[in-house]
């Protein structure tokens, strides 16, 4: 008897999968905030660099593991593909962020009010105002390409070893 109720323990204390996913994910967004960050900041000055890809990329794996170390449920291939789609999503929104922030300063040179958060939320609307949707899916490409190549090099030299 006492068998069966430690084992009912143990497998009660197992996290679901379920809940190994959202701990994934969550690191994954935890993780990738510095790079978002230096993103942002690198961006406002007019630098589009594979850094803030790497330095993204490898902080959601290196969040991811801490965030889901205790389960033997999570393998590579997983944690790698949830990385790579909260990667992709971030990137945009770093973008989206980026041009909000472009716009709101632009409106301000001209005395209008519009704040970095508005113009994130009314995304489409100020873009199509502006006239600055074309090249807003420009610098998204590029970023897309730069960060990839970012990240890849990273992912790259991480599993070398």
């Amino acid at each position: 008897m006492n068998e069966t109720i430690n084992s009912t323990q143990v497998q009660s204390s197992e996290d679901s999968t379920v809940v190994i996913l959202l701990k994934a994910v969550l690191g994954a967004v935890v993780g990738a905030i510095p790079g978002m960050i230096l993103w942002a900041v690198l961006s406002k000055i007019g630098i589009v660099a594979a850094l803030a890809g790497f330095l993204m990329f490898m902080g959601q794996l290196i969040a991811c593991d801490r965030f889901t170390q205790k389960s033997k449920q999570m393998n590579i291939p997983v944690a790698l593909i949830i990385c790579a789609v909260v990667f992709l999503g971030d990137i945009y929104l770093c973008e989206r962020f980026v041009w909000a922030w472009e716009i709101s300063s632009a409106f301000a040179e001209n005395g209008l009010e519009a704040s970095v958060f508005s113009c994130f939320c009314d995304f489409g609307a100020f873009t199509e105002l502006t006239g600055v949707q074309e090249q807003f899916t420009h610098s998204l490409v590029t970023s897309y390409l730069y960060a990839i190549l970012g990240a890849a090099a990273g992912a790259a030299k991480l599993f070398k070893r």
